[in-house]
């Protein structure tokens, strides 16, 4: 049974197959040609063999005419399987069979080790003949830091989170892509938000909450609530002057002790508008303007 993190990140490549495309030309520097779509298909393999035998995304790639020009699958591998590799062959034997086109699987590990498992050939024959797919690993998801970028494809702020969300400062991908969920409909906002906060460390998940809790943010989830109910008891002003201080110093550098100083003792309302402008803030006088 595939687990609660396996699932909500396949679920991002069905519900965004520009993700996958995306991905797929960023880790091949194959461009797709014009006009070319991806259609999501179904992940069953059961027409040939038997019904575990399932994808967790598969996309028919078609042209401008209309024309099924190729397939890619999406399997998201979180941890080490042998059974994986030959899965991984047979599917893209029978839907090469099924469509008599070209079909190529993507693997995507979030972990270093994984990754270098999964790029590892798998021998099918006595020649020593191997098979691998593409992967896609940390390195190959972009880190979304920018709230607009992140809003142009949440999937793709997600999926950052998840690729780099055990890395120091985690809230500089964390917030944007939490902001970018929230512009959604109600489901997906909630399904990605949960997400989110699954795959970002403690310090970057409290960050966060002390965040969205500043701008009063509703939480849509009960999984969300409950975070949110943490950070509340941890003491919300401290936090917010912490959060305010790592937000100015990632995208000003090293502060000043007269700036330090300044967050410090400033009230509430006043972190809370600085709070607000470093986000779009061109300049440290920006965010501490009188206006």
């Amino acid at each position: 049974m595939p687990s609660i993190q396996h699932q909500s990140l396949a679920g991002l490549f069905r519900d965004r197959p520009a993700l996958g495309l995306r991905l797929f030309e960023s880790v091949t520097g194959k461009t797709l040609p014009a006009g070319v779509c991806a259609q999501l298909h179904s992940a069953q393999f059961s027409d040939l063999y038997p019904p575990e035998y399932a994808a967790d995304a598969v996309y028919l790639l078609v042209n401008a005419a209309g024309e099924t020009t190729g397939a890619l699958i999406f399997e998201i591998q979180l941890r080490r399987d042998d059974e994986k590799p030959p899965s991984w062959l047979l599917y893209t034997a029978a839907l090469n069979r099924k469509l008599k086109r070209p079909v190529t699987v993507l693997a995507v590990a979030l972990h270093e080790s994984v990754a270098s498992w999964c790029a590892e050939p798998y021998i099918y024959d006595h020649l020593g003949s191997g098979y691998r797919p593409i992967v896609i690993g940390p390195s190959s998801v972009p880190r979304i830091t920018d709230v607009e970028q992140a809003k142009a494809m949440p999937e793709l702020a997600v999926l950052s989170v998840a690729a780099h969300g055990q890395e120091e400062d985690a809230e500089a991908i964390g917030i944007p892509a939490f902001l970018a969920c929230a512009t959604l409909d109600k489901e997906h906002a909630a399904q990605y938000a949960d997400v989110v906060l699954a795959w970002l460390n403690d310090n970057a998940r409290r960050a966060l909450m002390e965040f969205l809790s500043m701008h009063e943010y509703q939480f849509q989830s009960e999984f969300a609530k409950s975070y949110a109910e943490e950070g509340r008891k941890e003491g919300l002003k401290e936090g917010l002057q912490k959060l305010l201080l790592k937000q100015l110093t990632l995208k000003f550098g090293e502060l000043a002790e007269d700036v330090v100083q300044r967050v410090r003792v400033a009230d509430d309302a006043e972190i809370e508008r600085w709070g607000e402008r470093v986000l779009t803030a061109a300049t440290l006088d920006d965010v501490f303007a009188k206006s």
